[in-house]
C-alpha cells in the first residue's frame, strides 16, 4: 500500500514538473482547447527515439481523434496502423501551415477526412 501512494504521489510530481502535460489550453470561437496545430506538429516531428513523449503524445492524440471521428465522418481501414495516421497528419500539416495556428483537432479532423473519406455518408 505503501508502495502504491509513493508511486501515485511521484507520477503527479512528476507531471505537473512537465511542460508538456501542463500547457495551457486555449480558447477559440468560445471553444476551448488542449493543443493547437502547431504543438501537435511540434511533437508529431520529434523522433521517437530521441523525444519518446513527444512522439507518443503526437500518436494518442491522433489516435483519439481518429476513434471519435470513426464514428461519423472517417472511414480508416483496420488494417492502417498509428504510425500511418501520423505521417498523414505530418504531410497535410506540412501542406497546410497556414491552418496550424487552429485546434490540433481541427487539422487532424482535416487530415484524416481528406485521406479516409466515407463513401455514401453525408
Amino acid at each position: 500500500m505503501k508502495t502504491v501512494l509513493l508511486l501515485a504521489i511521484l507520477s503527479t510530481v512528476s507531471l505537473a514538473q512537465n511542460p508538456k502535460l501542463t500547457h495551457n489550453r486555449f480558447t477559440e470561437d468560445g471553444k476551448t482547447f488542449s493543443l493547437d496545430g502547431g504543438q501537435i506538429m511540434a511533437d508529431c516531428m520529434a523522433k521517437p527515439e530521441e523525444s519518446c513523449m513527444e512522439a507518443e503524445i503526437c500518436a494518442g492524440y491522433i489516435e483519439g481523434v481518429a476513434d471519435l471521428l470513426s464514428d461519423r465522418s472517417v472511414c480508416i481501414p483496420p488494417e492502417v496502423s498509428v504510425k500511418q495516421l501520423v505521417k498523414i497528419v505530418q504531410k497535410y500539416g506540412a501542406k497546410n501551415q497556414d491552418t496550424l495556428h487552429g485546434p490540433a483537432s481541427r487539422v487532424i479532423a482535416n487530415a484524416l477526412q481528406e485521406s479516409y473519406p466515407c463513401s455514401g455518408k453525408p
